[in-house]
This record gives structure tokens, C-alpha cells and sequence, in this order.
């Protein structure tokens, strides 16, 4: 049987793609949120999943060990772009989302509430309306970050740990369990070896990728060293505050009510 393994699109995956490859596996780019319906769908059999969504996986699947993607500070590519401050959004302004993120969403939605109310957060704008702010991840959010056209940038990674003092888990590794102790055992062989040879990895990227974003090879490596793969005690301290955190406040970004037409 042929495996399919997901990783994420974006530059912070892209070592993976360098990599010696594992037998009978192919590794398939996949947004967080594909990646979810994917899984479930039986499409693929392991991944990088959105930590918001491991709850949503049931028995089916099982943490492959500590490996993930987090951060401690900034993260460059998990950003709220604006033309006014942060600070002064409330229900009246209006927010775009990106369509391929979940956890960063909801973490977005922690910080406007720690910040405002949560039951004065921001509206998410309808597709045809204009915004106040935007969140974008992954390669969109470095290549905006480095065109530098608006006036505020919030990292979510870095207003996290400010708060919390805390590091941030973005997604875990999970396997499907019903797949074979071959395929496991080899996955996480994979993984382990991965670590061992990420420096080597990160700068093969860097030199390979960096130009397509406008940057240095310097500038890819700086921030590809500050994405974590080893999900550690402080890292699952983190994580577990986020979900307790979410289960507390339940944020949700509405849609503006719909005004009906006077007659």
C-alpha cells in the first residue's frame, strides 16, 4: 500500500520536501484545513494537523510523537495586517480571514477578546465587502511581510507569548491508526532523522526557496530557525492553555448582520 503524508504548503514545511524519502510514500502539500477533511476522508493516512481540530479526529488517529510546528516570539508568517492599531478594532470594524487556516483563527479571536470583550470582537467581512484588517499565514503572510505596505503588523505568535510567556503549537503530527506498524514505525524513524539533519535541511531551503519571497538566504534561514518541530514541555504547556483558553472564551468571529431592505 502506497502512503500519503501531509505536510503544509508553506516555506515552514518546505525541508520536509528536501528530505531522504520514505518507501511507498508520497508526501502531498495540503492547507490546514485540507488537511483536516483529508484525513478524515481517508485521503491521507498521516499529517500536520491544525491542534484545534485533533479533537475533531476521534480514536482514529494518535499523536506521532512530540513533533509539530510551534514557535516561541515572532513567527513572521502568522500575521493581522491593518491600516489602524490593533487596539482599535471593535465590533463595528470588519476583518478578512484567510480561507486556509483554523487554529490561527481562533487564536486571533483569543487576542481581540483579551483585548476588547469578547463580546466585542470585530465582524468577518462577506467576500464582496471592504475591511479594516486582515489575517493572512504561511507564504502569503512572508511575502506581504516583506512588501511592507500597511501601517500595522501584529504577529499572533508574538503577541501570544507576550501574554502568556508561553510558546505557541500551531499543528501536531498524527498517524491514522489503523495503518500499518510498518508505516508508523518508519514515519516516525523519518521524523526523528528529520530533526537530526535540520540544520543541513533548513539551509538547503533557505538557498533553494528565499528568492521567491524577496529574500536573503540569510533572511530565510533566520526564519526558518524560528519555526520549533519538537513539541516540548513548554510547547505542550502552551498548547494546552491555548485549547483550555478557547474552551473557556469560545470566540467566534461573526458575519455583519444582513440589513433587509426597507420597503
Amino acid at each position: 500500500m502506497n502512503y500519503r503524508i501531509a505536510i503544509t504548503p508553506y516555506l515552514n514545511n518546505r525541508p520536509f520536501v528536501y528530505h531522504t524519502a520514505i518507501d511507498n510514500c508520497e508526501l502531498v502539500q495540503q492547507s490546514p484545513r485540507e488537511s483536516v477533511k483529508a484525513l478524515k476522508e481517508g485521503y491521507i493516512q498521516a499529517g500536520v494537523i491544525p491542534v484545534v481540530c485533533l479533537s475533531q479526529l476521534n480514536d482514529q488517529f494518535e499523536l506521532l510523537g512530540n513533533f509539530g510546528i510551534a514557535s516561541e516570539g515572532p513567527v513572521q508568517s502568522v500575521l493581522f495586517l491593518s491600516q489602524i492599531p490593533f487596539e482599535a478594532f471593535t465590533s463595528t470594524h470588519t476583518i478578512k480571514l484567510t480561507s486556509e487556516s483554523m487554529t490561527s483563527i481562533n487564536l486571533l479571536g483569543l487576542l481581540f477578546g483579551y483585548q476588547h470583550g469578547f463580546d466585542n470582537l470585530p465582524r468577518r467581512a462577506r467576500v464582496q465587502d471592504d475591511y479594516d484588517g486582515e489575517l493572512l499565514i504561511g507564504d502569503c503572510a512572508l511575502e506581504r511581510l516583506q512588501g511592507r505596505k500597511d501601517n500595522y503588523v501584529m504577529d499572533l505568535s508574538d503577541a501570544w507569548t507576550r501574554r502568556q510567556q508561553l510558546p505557541f503549537v500551531f499543528a501536531r503530527w498524527v498517524v491514522n491508526q489503523s495503518a500499518s506498524i510498518k508505516f508508523c514505525t518508519d514515519l516516525e524513524q523519518w521524523l526523528k532523522s528529520f530533526i537530526n539533519n535540520e540544520a543541513d535541511l533548513r539551509q538547503i531551503t533557505a538557498e533553494r526557496e528565499a528568492q521567491q519571497f524577496r529574500m536573503t538566504s540569510e533572511c530565510a534561514m533566520g526564519y526558518l530557525q524560528g519555526i520549533k518541530t519538537i513539541i516540548g514541555e513548554r510547547e505542550r504547556e502552551g498548547q494546552a492553555l491555548f485549547l483550555a483558553e478557547l474552551q473557556k472564551h469560545r470566540p467566534v468571529l461573526h458575519e455583519p448582520v444582513k440589513q433587509l431592505r426597507k420597503r
